[in-house]
Order: structure tokens, then sequence, then C-alpha cells
């Protein structure tokens, strides 16, 4: 398990706050494993961050469906964990993952949808 680091920002896309339901499983080409369901916490160009009950090492990579009300479409891509956190009053974990493999017309469509939401915010 490995803390997110404070300080400089290293996104290369803003992330917003969206509560969605996602599923992911760990990828392999040599076994199938079962999906998990759990709930998009905030969403951006370059990745997501979820809340669940599992220990996902830091470097596993995930197939990712992110259910998007907003798109009226479900969005698979590819991700890495690239940071994991315990959350502490409960026997969650925090989870950032970045996309590795997503059509690139979503991720145009996640990244607008980030910035009108931040500027409707404003």
């Amino acid at each position: 398990m490995t803390a997110r680091k404070k300080g400089k920002e290293k996104r290369k896309h803003k992330r917003i706050k969206y509560y969605c339901l996602i599923k992911y499983r760990l990828s392999s080409r040599e076994r199938v494993y079962s999906k998990t369901v759990t709930s998009l916490r905030n969403i951006g160009g370059g990745g997501i961050m979820f809340k669940t009950d599992e220990t996902l090492p830091v470097g596993v990579l995930l197939d990712v469906e992110i259910n998007m009300p907003v798109f009226k479409k479900v969005i698979k891509a590819v991700a890495k964990v690239k940071w994991t956190e315990r959350v502490w009053s409960s026997q969650r974990h925090e989870v950032g993952i970045e996309f590795l493999n997503i059509d690139e017309t979503e991720r145009k469509e996640i990244v607008e949808f980030a910035d009108n939401a931040e500027k409707n915010e404003a």
C-alpha cells in the first residue's frame, strides 16, 4: 500500500468529483477474474479515483467499465493502479488509477465534461 504524495500536482488532466458505478477486474490474458462493482469518486481525462474493499497493489492492471449516465454509455479502459490508501475509519481503500488504454474520443468527452463542470461551479 502506498500513500498519495502531497505537494505539487502531477496530473495532466484536472479531476472533478463525480459519483457513478464502475466495474473493474484484474487484467489478465491467462485467467478470468470476477468483476467488482464499486462507486467512482472523481474523474478526469487521465484516470479516476474510487473506493473499494479490496487491497489493490500499486502497478496492477485493471479492466475498467465506467457507467456514466451523463454520456448514456459505458466507458471501457485498461488502467494501472498508481496509488492506494486505506481509509482508517473503515476497512475500505481509496484507489487512484491512470488510464493506459482508452478510446481518445471518450477521453476528450471526459476532459470536456470536467472543464464544463468546473466552469459551472465558478
